[in-house]
């Protein structure tokens, strides 16, 4: 029979052998039928022992010649390794196969190239499932150089032109891909292994089309030998890819199908992106290709791109829709590997100065001051801008593309007009300047029109002084100290809310200052406010100690002072003359408790100089009225002090300040914060500073307050709010009411932790969730969130999702919903109290809560249109 079978024929033969071999020694695992297609092997029975003997001596003679074919002295050169190709001819067949099983049994000792190309898996260990793989290498169910288990050795790409097709089978045989790198490469298709069709005619079939995102491998020759579609365009959005034909289901990841989403949101500065409910996390490797990409305003064929991080997470952030996208995350679905959308996404714009515009082999090109560092590029517009112009610009392969132009010299000097409106200076394209009235270094701010402007390493100067003077070079600078009182300046101004300074400046263009243009009409306001009275203190009036009993004259206060302390003064009535001729509180007494003040004292500790700074009106901060007053009480209004009756609208704690009537205001280590003690205990307190701020980071609504300030630092702030320290826990379970010589106390249960203090106001429900608060180290019990002994809706807990701590539960219309937690969520498990009246407790997080429990909880919405949950009781948990 040797000499009947040769080339081919014998390869078959053998294989057959083989097969019958290896599924004898299974025990009948069997990895061909008779008249079937092979079949793919994927198990093995544990402690197989395969004894193969093969001793033909055609099998000998051909092993002897080929075992070691294509080597260099026997060992297979590394940097060539194809997988089950052990003896390096370029093919995978049957006598790769019997040399793995020979090194299996150790019959044959691999080389190190060898025992590379051998361990298909790449486990270091060459055993039964290399071989197995090998087998189903030769059978054709695995393409050559596939890691064993079916993934591909990955390359993602966009699909940017069909190249080639068969013109009679149309089957694909070219491509254009653009890869990882942003760079577009042409790939031949392995036809044997990847059959894809693409009729051009009207409604024909295209497996493949422009805009397909694929994953594909490659074979040594650079051919494409195995391929998946993640992802393909629908109506100009991303979709899932259809199985036109059965034959495609090949080259679809069903897998994959998880990754099609909708973006919600996008986060610039923790890098990362809100998909289907979720916040995920992009790595510096993670990549995102675009396959929409308009070279310009004009141009009606977008191309695709691989997208700027930094672009792509600004546009996130802006979105006021959910568009369609693929997003692959990494095994552990934390982080982001690759992205796909078909969204135009404009490129971040830079600003530069034009220095000069040539011709450079037949194509434009440009010298351009970037921040300070000279560059060329080739121009994709020249447009009709001259040097010395201010343009805003992006790049894409290296040709820089003008956007627009921000500032011409010459156009601006023909018709610029002093901009003198209150509020920002408007856009570069109003011709409009302004002068700077005031600077603050330390703050790195100047003020125009009694509104302050912030720089930060974002904002771009540049100083054209020289220019106006008598045509000099502008010239690029970072130093807002450049910039003084008496400037004439053009900016512009960025609101976004995502950056971190409101009012921060993207643009500062310097011109000259007043002190260089005789006869201006605009003159610098007053350099500095009057000066403070040495000895002044402020402080809050927490008690009206006497009256005078006929003229009902005030003779003696009680104030909080700035040192933190109440002292009591005495009033020089012949200085000082406020009338309080009604009970407290009333709108026609001249002060009343709670009122801010400054005030002198003379050498006997009395006070004979005072003014009322801010006073009550309900809840609200108001100036203080003289309307139904004494009728001198105006001479102890300041009206000048106005301007410090203000909204506080936000605060930054990392930057320690806070935001009021729209401008960004420094709170200093000797910044002092008074608060009303109206919210309180009726007791005025001084508080601090990052308190505060915290407390108005987390405002819902601007909250009414005096701010006392001096260019953009804050001296002296008076709020009238319940405003708790950083840390303290929002909600808490009371655990037990009793009382302590005769006074009522409270224990209560704050994050699992047992507290005991007096009670102040009403006592509260034993075994219910406070909102409250401690003055003073008196327990106030401000509403109840939660009573077990009341009516209340549950909920039924779908699934927990321990990762990202957050919970499904089902609705009371069937559907069901997601909601988060965080690290001030408050949750008690009432369980054993219902069963039979043990104390709820504390837990820490959703790892404690299981799908069937049942929930009552209370939550807000963050900013990103997250629900958080605030407090939350379990009420049946049914793994107790």
């Amino acid at each position: 029979m040797e000499k009947l079978l040769c080339g081919k024929e014998r390869d078959i033969f053998l294989f057959f052998l083989l097969v019958l071999a290896l599924t004898l020694s299974f025990s009948g695992s069997v990895l061909a039928k008779e008249n079937s297609e092979p079949q793919l092997v994927n198990h093995i029975p544990a402690g197989t022992d395969i004894n193969i003997l093969l001793n033909a001596g055609a099998l000998k003679d051909a092993m002897s010649q080929n075992i070691l074919g294509n080597t260099d002295n026997g060992i297979l050169a590394q940097n060539h390794i194809k997988k089950c190709d052990v003896n390096g001819d370029g093919a995978v067949n049957i006598f790769d196969v019997v040399t793995i099983i020979n090194f299996v049994q150790e019959k044959v000792l691999p080389t190190a190239a060898q025992k590379l190309a051998a361990d298909a898996n790449d486990d270091g260990v060459i055993n039964i499932f290399d071989v197995v793989h090998a087998v189903n290498v030769v059978i054709g169910k695995i393409p050559e150089d596939t890691p064993p288990n079916g993934e591909l050795h990955e390359d993602y790409g966009v699909v940017t032109e069909v190249v080639k097709k068969n013109i009679i089978s149309d089957e694909i045989e070219q491509i254009k891909v653009l890869s990882e790198s942003g760079e577009e490469a042409i790939f031949s298709l392995d036809t044997d292994r990847v059959k894809l069709l693409y009729q051009s005619l009207p409604g024909g079939r295209a497996d493949l089309k422009v805009d397909d995102f694929i994953k594909f491998s490659v074979n040594d020759r650079n051919e494409i030998d195995g391929l998946k579609i993640l992802a393909t365009i629908c109506d100009e959005a991303i979709a899932a890819p259809n199985v036109i034909d059965a034959d495609l289901s090949d080259y679809i990841d069903e897998d994959s199908m998880k990754f099609i989403c909708q973006i919600e949101d996008g986060n610039k500065n923790n890098s990362r992106i809100k998909v289907d409910g979720f916040w995920r996390t992009f790595t510096d490797e993670t990549i995102i290709f675009n396959g929409y990409y308009s070279k310009g305003t004009d141009s009606d064929n977008p191309e695709a791109i691989v997208q700027e991080k930094g672009d792509f997470l600004r546009w996130a952030e802006d979105l006021d829709r959910a568009p369609w996208a693929y997003v692959q995350l990494n095994d552990k679905g934390l982080y982001v590997e690759y992205v796909y959308i078909y969204e135009e996404i404009a490129l971040e714009t830079q600003q530069g100065l034009v220095l000069g515009k040539y011709m450079n082999n037949d194509d434009y090109w440009i010298d351009l001051n970037a921040n300070g560092t000279i560059k060329s590029y080739e121009l994709k517009n020249p447009g009709d801008w001259a040097e010395n112009s201010l343009v805003g610009y992006s790049i894409l392969n290296n040709i820089l593309n003008v956007n627009h132009v921000l500032f011409e010299p010459d156009v601006f000097a023909e018709g610029a007009d002093l901009y003198r409106e209150e509020g920002s200076c408007g856009s570069i394209a109003d011709n409009h300047y302004a002068l700077v009235t005031d600077t603050d270094a330390e703050a790195n701010a100047f003020e125009i029109n009694n509104r302050w402007y912030y720089a930060d390493n974002r904002t771009v100067i540049y100083d054209y002084s020289d220019w106006f003077a008598g045509g000099g070079n502008p010239r690029f600078s970072d130093d807002l100290q450049e910039i003084k009182r008496g400037d004439y300046v053009i900016f512009l101004n960025n609101n976004n809310n995502n950056r971190k300074l409101s009012n921060g400046v993207n643009l500062l263009i310097k011109m000259n200052n007043i002190s260089e243009i005789p006869g201006t009409e605009y003159l610098l306001p007053d350099e500095d406010d009057p000066e403070e009275i040495p000895g002044t203190i402020y402080g809050v009036i927490t008690e009206i100690c006497n009256l005078n009993p006929d003229s009902r004259v005030i003779t003696e206060i009680k104030v909080l002072n700035s040192e933190g302390t109440e002292a009591i003064y005495k009033i020089d009535t012949a200085k000082v003359n406020l009338i309080y001729p009604q009970e407290e509180g009333s709108n026609e007494n001249d002060v009343n408790i709670n009122d801010f003040i400054k005030f002198n004292v003379n050498e006997d500790n009395e006070i004979n100089n005072l003014t009322i700074l801010a006073q009550l009106d309900g809840h609200i901060i108001v100036s203080p009225s003289t309307t139904g007053k004494s009728t001198n009480l105006g001479d102890y209004i300041d009206e000048n002090n106005e301007k410090y009756i203000v909204s506080l609208q936000d605060g930054d704690i990392d930057n320690k300040r806070i935001k009021v009537d729209g401008n960004w205001l420094n709170v200093k280590d000797d910044t002092v914060i008074f608060n009303s003690g109206e919210f309180i205990d009726d007791k005025a307190e001084l508080i601090k500073a990052g308190d505060l701020i915290e407390w108005a980071k987390d405002l819902g609504a601007a909250a009414s307050a005096y701010v006392e300030f001096k260019g953009t630092t804050v001296k002296y702030i008076y709020v009238n709010d319940d405003i708790p320290p950083v840390g303290a826990v929002d909600y808490v379970l009371v655990v037990d009411n009793y009382k302590k010589s005769g006074v009522p106390w409270v224990q209560i249960d704050v994050k699992g932790i047992a507290q005991n203090y007096e009670i102040k106001g009403t006592v509260p429900a034993e075994f219910a969730i406070y909102d409250y608060s401690i003055r003073s180290n008196k327990f106030i019990g401000k509403t109840i969130a939660f009573d077990p002994d009341e009516d209340f809706t549950c909920y039924e807990v779908v699934s927990v999702n321990k990762i990202d701590n957050a919970i499904e539960y089902r609705k009371a219309d069937g559907t069901t919903a997601w909601i988060n937690t965080d690290k001030d969520s408050i949750m008690y498990d009432y369980t054993d109290f219902y069963w039979d009246g043990d104390d709820p407790f504390y837990i820490s997080g959703v790892r404690s809560i299981s799908t069937g429990d049942q929930i009552w909880f209370e939550a807000d919405t963050s900013d990103d249109n997250t629900e958080i949950i605030n407090q939350l009781a379990v009420v049946t948990n049914f793994d107790r």
